[in-house]
């Protein structure tokens, strides 16, 4: 059961991205996905519903962090003049203000 809910939530990640990098990041994601549960599982009676239940849980939140990953990515190359005006700005206003605090303690 836990395998068949598995399997719904993994197979489409609605990454943001083309899906041959999709495919790529979800069997990279899959495989640190499984050597975590399979680190955790203790085995025994209760072994296969930790590992399915820990599993899952690590995997959305590894999705939910790539997700938002990928879309602060993508926003910044869809803007990326404003965050250049905005970085020159900030380095300029650096440069400003080590120059005032140099002369001041001069």
């Amino acid at each position: 059961m836990l395998k068949f809910l598995y399997t719904i939530f993994t197979d489409p990640l609605g990454l943001p991205i083309d899906p041959v990098w999709e495919f790529v990041i979800l069997l990279i994601v899959g495989e640190i996905v499984h050597e975590i549960a399979y680190w955790v599982s203790p085995g025994g009676t209760f072994g296969s519903l930790i590992y399915w239940i820990t599993k899952l849980l690590v995997f959305v939140a590894i999705w939910a962090i790539l997700y938002g990953i990928i879309a602060v990515i993508k926003f910044v190359i869809l803007h990326w003049i404003w965050f250049t005006i905005g970085g020159l700005a900030l380095l300029i206003g650096v440069i400003i203000w080590i120059i005032a605090n140099n002369k001041k303690t001069q």
